[in-house]
């Protein structure tokens, strides 16, 4: 969460500045205002993510102990005939 912080300051001095279209007010990290709110989105995404993952994992889970197979197929499509669409075909035939 700090490396955000610490990577636009970084940049900073560099001469390298960041504008925030949707944020403008954290353009300026150079006040404690804007720093508080750069550190609370990025807690905010840091446990999105996590949320998102712990959702993926449990879904996984869940198919798994169904007996679903999960990831791709070895055989896939490999077997199955490919048939053009005739009311398309003429535009991928070009």
């Amino acid at each position: 969460m700090h490396e955000i912080i610490n990577l636009l300051l970084e940049l900073d001095k560099l001469g390298i500045k960041f504008v925030f279209i949707r944020q403008p007010e954290l353009s300026n990290c150079n006040n404690a205002t804007s720093k508080l709110l750069l550190a609370i989105y990025a807690y905010l995404a840091e446990a999105e993510r996590e949320l998102i993952s712990e959702r993926t994992k449990a879904g996984l889970q869940a198919l798994k102990a169904k007996g679903k197979k999960l990831g791709w197929q070895k055989d896939g499509y490999a077997n199955t005939p490919i048939r053009p669409t005739p009311r398309l075909h003429p535009r991928v035939a070009r």
